[in-house]
């Protein structure tokens, strides 16, 4: 590993392990902090010239529960800085058709351990590989309790704990149509999928996120939750639902530890909009200001803040992600 990284820093004056064999390397007068993965890929932690955290970091150590805690002593600065790392678990995400992918990805760089639930077995074993040998994925359907039971006793027996559960699973249904020509087949199964999903999964994982006296739940809502879109009748009644059962759970664990949260995106353009018709995507770009999609890149960096051990005072709430569309 030296071989392949010895390039991290051309003055390195604090290395530290952490829990999950990431090595760290601070440069004095350099003002970045490197992190190296066991496998040898580098990527920064820090890099910022005007940080009074960073700045002529001259030793670093890992302590704290977990150790979790990245303690910074600073030549000349006459203090200790900390920076909290994630807390080590497991995202649930349900589908890869939501812009999930970025997010599993962004969280797994972090240390975060990543299982995955989807219906799509060849979908689970790409996303698995782009996520490295510790991601599990499993295949399941979040509509069906039993299942969703059944994956999360597998994951716990294999990991110890589940601190993060992201609700990312859902479909649109036929789209379009006027309220009076929806199949009610189509509907329920858009319920399904959307309402009862979230709610499977997060029976699942509530008692073992209560027993350890953490957790981090975020359920995937919509614009379309909040105003509803025309022609979309189930997906928008639906993501109603979503916004509704976070208000309630997150009151219901607020005080344990835990928070529930949801987002609320506009479009992001997805392998999901991009199956939509083009009259559908261009009624909801049309009512945001910025005149534009969202990125995957932009949910991610949300998602990221959401679920960290710092986002602990604030729970039941839709955080919104329109580009203006929203303002409440």
């Amino acid at each position: 590993m030296v071989s392949e990284c010895e390039d991290v820093a051309h003055v390195p004056d604090g290395l530290a392990f952490d829990s999950e064999g990431f090595l760290y390397v601070s440069c004095y007068g350099d003002n970045r902090i490197w992190r190296v993965s066991p496998k040898g890929k580098k990527s920064l932690l820090a890099d910022d010239p005007t940080s009074t955290v960073i700045n002529r970091a001259t030793n670093i150590a890992f302590g704290g529960a977990g150790r979790k805690t990245l303690y910074i002593a600073n030549l000349g600065g006459w203090h200790i800085s900390m920076i909290r790392m994630q807390t080590p678990g497991q995202a649930l995400a349900g589908t890869s058709k939501k812009p999930i992918n970025e997010p599993n990805q962004r969280l797994n760089s972090l240390g975060v351990r990543v299982a995955l639930l989807d219906m799509n077995a060849a979908k689970l074993d790409k996303a698995s590989e782009t996520l490295g040998n510790s991601a599990l994925g499993l295949v399941a359907d979040v509509g069906n309790q039993q299942a969703v039971e059944q994956a999360i006793a597998t994951i716990m027996a294999q990991t110890g704990r589940i601190d993060i559960l992201i609700n990312s699973a859902g479909i649109t249904g036929q789209t379009n149509l006027k309220s009076h020509e929806v199949d009610p087949a189509d509907f329920d199964r858009v319920m399904r999928v959307n309402v009862n999903g979230c709610l499977n999964t997060s029976r699942a994982v509530l008692p073992h996120m209560l027993s350890q006296g953490f957790g981090r739940i975020l359920h995937f809502a919509s614009i379309a939750g909040k105003e509803g879109n025309a022609g979309m009748l189930a997906y928008s009644t639906s993501k109603a639902a979503v916004i509704g059962m976070t208000k309630v759970q997150g009151k219901e664990y607020a005080g344990t530890g835990i928070t529930v949260n949801a987002i609320a995106p506009a479009v992001i353009f997805t392998e999901l909009v991009a199956a939509m018709p083009q009259e559908q995507v261009k009624y909801m770009t049309d009512k945001i200001p910025m005149k534009r999609c969202g990125t995957k890149d932009e949910v991610a960096a949300m998602v990221e803040f959401i679920v960290s051990p710092e986002a602990s005072f604030t729970t039941g709430f839709t955080f919104d992600l329109t580009g203006g569309r929203a303002t409440y």
